[in-house]
């Protein structure tokens, strides 16, 4: 992916472009997670050191190998944060509610002020700076794009974190989601303090 959308804004007048996305919507266990990622004007994706993010691209579409690699890069060489909101937090407020949360945390951990904001989807954030809610610009932005692999790796570390304290159910497999196996899991353990409840409520057990 090149970055030519987000070269439009800039040479509108934007010069720091941020791009937000989050991961773990719709698991069953485990956190939400926010990625943003910021694009500056001047950033070269010929030199060498950047070569490899011209493979970025919306991190469900990238095979896991390919992930990691583009996550280790993007941590190295451009700015970048995340936003969590845990279990509680999510069984609190719902899921729309903490998925805003999610995003408002990263963009707010961002070392540096962004000037214009692409969000994946939601159209409603209350950001202080302009921005713009798309349907699907994880797969046409790449400072979304980057967020998406950001958000996507990160919560995937967490699950593998809470798997090496207790593996019962599996979490460094299936990352929280409803799969076969998760389900049996949790057929023969119980729930355990990261499964979200309300996601487990319509879900026959027996």
């Amino acid at each position: 992916m090149n970055l030519n959308k987000e070269r439009k804004l800039i040479r509108l007048g934007y010069k720091k472009i941020a791009g937000l996305d989050e991961a773990g919507r719709g698991a069953w266990a485990g956190p939400i997670v926010a990625g943003c990622v910021l694009i500056e004007d001047g950033l070269d994706l010929r030199k060498k050191e950047n070569y490899l993010l011209q493979k970025v691209n919306d991190s469900k579409k990238l095979n896991p190998q390919l992930r990691q690699l583009l996550y280790k890069t993007i941590i190295k060489n451009l700015i970048w944060s995340v936003g969590v909101v845990t279990v509680a937090e999510i069984e609190k407020i719902g899921i729309n509610k903490a998925n805003h949360k999610a995003l408002l945390r990263a963009f707010k951990n961002l070392k540096k002020q962004a000037d214009f904001v692409l969000v994946d989807f939601w159209q409603d954030l209350p950001l202080v700076v302009a921005n713009q809610g798309i349907i699907r610009a994880d797969s046409n932005f790449f400072s979304v794009a980057a967020a998406s692999i950001i958000a996507k790796v990160y919560r995937d570390n967490l699950m593998k974190s809470l798997d090496l304290k207790d593996n019962r159910w599996q979490f460094a497999k299936h990352k929280g989601y409803g799969t076969a196996e998760h389900l049996q899991a949790i057929k023969k353990y119980g729930i355990s303090n990261q499964h979200r409840i309300s996601f487990l409520s319509n879900i026959k057990f027996n």
